[in-house]
């Protein structure tokens, strides 16, 4: 069985020791690509602290960046590119030591090192696939960004070869090839994935490699559960159409549809189950909820009022609750949380973003600020990131859709749907305006000056 987490592998593992039994291994693909590794090279692979020390990481950054700009012919490059297009954190200002301790510039450069490792991909390879991406204004930003980004990238490479050190994506690679080349022969019967829909290609890679290998009298059976619905890691190197597209990819396979949720009532079901199927390239499902019932119970609140609606609730509870507090990032965090905690501990209000929340249930949901340029949050992508990623989609704001979905999913007995009446997100007006079983206290007005 395996898990994307050491926290989810650890719960699946304890829930299958006590209703099954003992003997299912349960493991990350990081540790399954340990396993492998250690298999065939008879030693523990060295994984690079980079990959698990923020600071360990924020100092190596630093360091290669003063390296790379004390080079003139790269120090050109940085500046040219910077004529046309910013880069996170970068300020003309500041010193070539203070940019390079820039926490959001390191955090960019260290997402595109990761996203170079799962393509892995050479330069001229990425560069090709540049010319083919279908955003034509886009591709020289691609390229000029490639050209910053891939020294940083072999400098990286490099200090793992120099330290005889990996990292989890080339863990994983490696872990393929030794399957790919007969070196290690699967044990197991059958492999099981856990949130399937979270599968990035190179992760796929080493599922296909074991349940395809030639040396085994019986090759394994992949057994996945995913919900394409709550496919929301793009960002990471996942791809929906892994899952979406599933039974083409694998030819003869057997679907079978959970269909029944035990986590929210049926009136959240019919607000959230319509909502993600407005997306054709979803696939097509009947959720039904156990819990049934008549009242509506998805609301959409002015954000003002949340105060007031807060405190309705916590006098209404005869018993402690548990209510999140979801934003779409972390600037939505309420300035007033500490207080709100304070002045109604029974809603034991506990506050984090949509994406955070995946996999947790609370009785009570609030979702903030869903508001025009907010949530939908903008696509952004339109440097090298793009490129990297699974394709896109071509329905409108797909995974942000999915996103919502997951938001409003989270809540077992009541969500809020908070907006700023002068500039609803898409969303809001979309639960308005075609008729969804809607409790509606935001009355839209038209914005200022207009």
């Amino acid at each position: 069985m395996l898990a994307f987490g050491k926290k989810a592998a650890q719960e699946m593992s304890e829930r299958l020791a006590t209703k099954v039994n003992s003997n299912i291994k349960v493991a990350t693909f990081h540790s399954l690509g340990t396993q492998i590794i250690k298999a065939v090279e008879g030693s523990m692979p060295s994984v690079s602290p980079l990959t698990t020390d923020d600071k360990a990481r924020a100092d190596w950054i630093a360091e290669m960046l003063i390296a790379q700009w004390e080079n003139a012919s790269a120090a050109k490059r940085w500046q040219k590119h910077l004529t046309q297009w910013r880069i996170p954190g970068f300020k003309a200002e500041n010193s070539m030591e203070k940019q390079a301790r820039s926490e959001q510039l390191a955090a960019w450069i260290w997402r595109h090192l990761e996203l170079l490792g799962q393509r892995g991909a050479g330069k001229s390879e990425l560069v090709e696939s540049i010319e083919r991406h279908g955003q034509e204004s886009a591709r020289a930003r691609m390229k000029s960004e490639l050209s910053l980004l891939w020294p940083c990238f072999r400098a990286y490479e490099q200090h793992l070869k120099a330290n005889k050190q990996i990292d989890f994506n080339s863990m994983i690679q490696q872990a393929t090839e030794y399957v790919n080349e007969g070196k290690f022969v699967p044990l197991w019967r059958f492999i099981m994935v856990d949130e399937y829909q979270d599968i990035s290609p190179h992760r796929l890679a080493l599922i296909e490699a074991l349940c395809q290998s030639q040396d085994v009298a019986e090759k394994p059976t992949l057994f996945a559960v995913g919900d394409d619905w709550q496919a929301i890691y793009r960002f990471a190197g996942a791809d929906v159409n892994l899952t979406t597209g599933f039974e083409q990819r694998f030819g003869a396979c057997h679907i079978t549809e959970l269909a029944t949720t035990y986590r929210f009532n049926s009136m959240i079901g019919e607000v959230a189950n319509a909502f993600i199927q407005q997306n054709p390239n979803q696939l097509k499902k009947e959720l039904t909820s156990f819990k049934k019932q008549k009242r509506k119970a998805v609301t959409l609140l002015c954000q003002d009022l949340i105060d007031q609606e807060l405190a309705q609730l916590a006098a209404q509870q005869k018993a402690p609750v548990t209510t999140l507090l979801l934003g779409r990032n972390n600037n939505q965090k309420p300035e007033k949380l500490k207080q709100w905690q304070e002045k109604w501990p029974q809603l034991g209000l506990t506050f984090m973003t949509c994406h955070a929340s995946k996999g947790r249930e609370a009785d009570f949901v609030f979702v903030l600020d869903v508001n025009r340029g907010l949530f939908p949050a903008p696509d952004r992508e339109t440097g090298l990131a793009a490129c990297l990623q699974a394709r896109g989609e071509t329905f409108t704001d797909a995974e942000e859709r999915r996103l919502f979905y997951v938001a409003l999913t989270r809540a077992k007995a009541q969500v809020w749907v908070c907006a700023d009446p002068e500039k609803p997100s898409p969303f809001v007006n979309e639960l308005i305006d075609n008729d969804y079983p809607v409790m509606n206290k935001i009355k839209r007005m038209k914005p200022k000056g207009k």
